[in-house]
């Protein structure tokens, strides 16, 4: 969570994926044996064995270009929208990564 004095700009954060987490999205997988639609990866609420970041910002829009960087390398940054097939402004949610390959290394998001 940014400080309250955050105005914008870079925000770092260190964290670690814990194996228990792992574990849970194994388990998940396979729980919801289902051979998902490429279109449905872009709902956040299916597909549950990837582990998600939402990027949350007070005001979204999905005009916004959003960044961010996984240990100083670049991040892929996906828009999520209320609906499998609809991408429209209405149906906005915000902004995520997708960070299912991670290890149980520290890592630093910015």
């Amino acid at each position: 969570v940014a400080p309250p004095t955050f105005r914008g700009g870079w925000f770092n954060v260190s964290f670690a994926v814990p194996d228990a987490v792992r574990t849970q999205l194994d388990a998940r997988a396979a729980a919801y044996d289902v051979n998902w639609r490429a279109n449905e990866y872009n709902a956040t609420w299916l597909v549950p064995q990837r582990l998600l970041v939402s990027l949350t910002l007070e005001t979204p829009t999905d005009d916004l270009d959003v960044v961010a960087e996984l240990d100083g390398a670049p991040l892929a940054v996906a828009k999520s929208y209320n609906s499998r097939g609809l991408q429209r402004s209405r149906c906005f949610l915000g902004s995520y990564v997708d960070l299912s390959s991670l290890d149980a290394a520290t890592h630093v998001l910015s």
